[in-house]
Formats: structure tokens, C-alpha cells, sequence
């Protein structure tokens, strides 16, 4: 699903661009657009197997960057994964919150 190519090298945007294009599927479906079931399936599959389509010369801060997008957008399509949220906060040493958003948060 990554997009555009630079140089040989699979730019970092790409990699951004194509969660981001997940991420617009993603609402335009929740807003009542009809998006093709494959379409959607497709996308989110590219986001259950990011990591693996990491290159090398990624950082480990773009890796986590990168992770925590395609959690957001799989979270928010019902393609949730409990464990791993949790285990990415331990890998950065962060402690873990239940958030609970209050009556200004728009919900």
C-alpha cells in the first residue's frame, strides 16, 4: 500500500500517507460513504503488518510514531489488539492511564 518511491528508497511519508489513507477510509465509512468492503480489508490489513513493512534506516522513534498511527486508525475501525498498545507503552518506559474523556471532549 506504500505509495511513492524516492530514489530506490520507499520515502518516510509513504509509510504516513498510506495509514493516513486507511484513516480517511475509515471515517468516510463511519460518515455513511459507501467504501468498498475489499478497499477497506485491504487497508487495514496493511496496518495489522506495518512493522514489517519497516525499512531498516526507519528510526525506532518514526517506528513508534508510525505504530501508535496505524493502532489509532485499526482502534477506531473496531480492529482492536489489546495487548499491543500496552506492550509499545512498556517498550518506551511509559506507565499506562485509563483515560476516560470528559463531557468537553466532544463525545
Amino acid at each position: 500500500m506504500a505509495v511513492s518511491r524516492t530514489g530506490g528508497k520507499v520515502s518516510n511519508r509513504s509509510r504516513f500517507n498510506s495509514i493516513h489513507v486507511a484513516h480517511a477510509l475509515v471515517r468516510a465509512g463511519q460518515k455513511g460513504f459507501d467504501v468498498p468492503d475489499e478497499m477497506r480489508q485491504g487497508a487495514l490489513n496493511y496496518l495489522r503488518d506495518i512493522e514489517s513493512h519497516y525499512p531498516t534506516w526507519y528510526s525506532q522513534q518514526t517506528r513508534w510514531t508510525l505504530s501508535a498511527y496505524a493502532l489509532y486508525v485499526r482502534n477506531l475501525s473496531g480492529d482492536r489488539m489489546p495487548k499491543k498498545p500496552s506492550s509499545c507503552y512498556r517498550m518506551r518506559g511509559w506507565k499506562i492511564y485509563r483515560w476516560k474523556p470528559s463531557a468537553g471532549c466532544g463525545r
